[in-house]
């Protein structure tokens, strides 16, 4: 009769090695994320096209809100909605946009496809349409 296999467990330090492995490999991942946000960060004095994330409890309508009060065009909103590519003409706009709310203000990522793709150009005729659940009298103009 053939004695049963007891299955043999592994050393318990290539548990810790894969651990910490694991834990240096998250390090660097959040390391280097931060770097990416931190670099891509624009001063308050800037204007032109950005990204402005929103506090994450925050609606599509609140961000759109706070994008046209500090005087922005918006371009779009990023998924999941508390984030808008905006754009604005005037020198201030990212701490116009930090004034009403935004979190942190990005520029263009050289990797990152936020800022690229077509988009809604939107009149204030429309974004007031929008706001209010929409007309229905004509469709919005897009461009793309």
């Amino acid at each position: 009769m053939a004695t049963p296999s007891v299955p043999v467990e592994p050393a318990a330090a290539d548990h810790w090695l894969a651990a910490i492995l694991g834990a240096c490999l998250l390090l660097v991942a959040v390391l280097a994320s931060g770097f990416v946000v931190w670099t891509a960060t624009l001063p308050d004095e800037d204007d032109g096209t950005a990204l402005a994330v929103f506090p994450p409890t925050w609606s599509e309508a609140r961000g759109l809100d706070a994008v046209l009060r500090a005087g922005g065009r918006p371009v779009r909103p990023i998924w999941p909605g508390f984030a808008w590519v905006a754009n604005g003409a005037e020198a201030g706009f990212v701490g116009r946009l930090e004034d009403a709310g935004a979190v942190v203000v990005l520029g263009d990522m050289a990797f990152g496809p936020a800022l690229a793709g077509c988009n809604i150009n939107l009149s204030a005729e429309d974004l007031r349409a929008l706001m209010r659940g929409g007309d229905g009298r004509r469709p919005l103009r897009t461009g793309g």
